[in-house]
């Protein structure tokens, strides 16, 4: 579990539900394997993100789960383009998709 602040790059994540979308951002620290959602959850400390692959350039699959409802969600992505795309599915208990983000300057 990754608490605190991590270092590293910034990703923007959309996961697709049909018509709908949703934003997320996180920190991942390709050295180190770390990952931090970047969201008030996480600023409160009440956000617990658990790497279950971290292969830099490769893969990263991880679980960030809400302490408080526990609410989880399950992302499962490849690194494309060196490092600037990551393309794969999310899922949580009611519904799963496409989640697909960039790398942010």
């Amino acid at each position: 579990m990754v608490h605190g602040k991590v270092r590293g790059k910034r990703y923007t994540v959309v996961n697709y539900t049909g018509d709908r979308q949703s934003t997320h951002d996180f920190m991942v620290d390709w050295k180190a394997c770390k990952v931090s959602a970047v969201n008030t959850d996480r600023k409160k400390g009440t956000e617990d993100v658990t790497i279950d692959v971290c292969r830099p350039g490769s893969r990263l699959i991880i679980k960030t789960e809400a302490r408080g409802t526990g609410q989880w969600v399950r992302y499962d992505w490849l690194v494309l383009d060196d490092g600037a795309v990551l393309a794969g599915s999310y899922r949580d208990l009611t519904t799963c998709g496409p989640s697909v983000g960039k790398r942010m300057k």
